[in-house]
């Protein structure tokens, strides 16, 4: 096999291999973790007022974990207000596990009803009023 043989071998080869890597990027799923992050970027400012507001209380949100619930136990100074929450169970994997839920209480207490939720790590994310000021807080849990 002369050189002139060689080179074409190594080229077939290199364009071979070239076509194979872009036929399986091509099929690869590309999701991303939110579908409209540019515009959530843009009011990402009163997630961080929000969380500033929480760290003020000296409290912050306590997670317990029932078979069937998920009880969130808002910090002690929202007790005997009118809170109005919203709850994004978000998981990171998958975008289909994602739950987001309305609730008012003025007990304290924010009950998610779990409904056969597929085990894994999600993030609760959670904004609250309490009709003065917004409150945002971001708990990791890992639903059994």
């Amino acid at each position: 096999m002369n050189w002139g043989n060689r080179i074409v071998v190594v080229f077939v080869l290199f364009v071979s291999g070239i076509v194979f890597m872009v036929v399986k990027a091509s099929k690869h799923s590309q999701e991303l973790v939110t579908t409209n992050y540019y515009e959530k970027e843009l009011v990402y400012q009163k997630k961080i007022d929000a969380m500033n507001n929480l760290a003020m209380l000296n409290d912050s949100i306590v997670l317990k974990q029932t078979p069937e619930a998920l009880l969130l136990k808002l910090p002690a100074a929202m007790n005997e207000k009118n809170v109005e929450a919203v709850v994004h169970l978000y998981c990171p994997f998958n975008e289909a596990n994602d739950q987001h839920l309305k609730a008012s209480t003025s007990e304290g207490t924010i009950v998610v009803p779990l409904n056969n939720k597929t085990p894994g790590s999600y993030v609760v994310k959670t904004d609250w009023s309490d009709g003065t000021n917004m409150y945002y807080s971001e708990n990791k849990i890992i639903l059994k």
